[in-house]
């Protein structure tokens, strides 16, 4: 697989990890389950393709939050 499709999945995997949160901090349940589920799907599909990938989320009053991703060698963190 090509650099630039790569770069593309580990850009939207950010993206969703970052509505993720904006979705907890704007209390909308339905979107904040559903991006968390975006960010899982793009994870799965970049280590399909070999690339290593570790979220770290936790559960706050209901809501799903990304505190961290790491993507092979990059640390991308988020405050929550």
């Amino acid at each position: 697989m090509n650099n630039i499709m790569l770069d593309t999945l580990k850009s939207n995997l950010i993206t969703s990890a970052y509505l993720t949160n904006n979705n907890a901090n704007m209390e909308d349940v339905n979107r904040n389950h559903v991006s968390y589920g975006a960010t899982t799907a793009y994870a799965h599909v970049l280590l399909c393709f070999g690339s290593n990938v570790k979220i770290s989320v936790h559960e706050v009053n209901g809501f799903l939050k990304i505190t961290k991703i790491v993507i092979d060698t990059k640390e991308i963190t988020f405050e929550i």
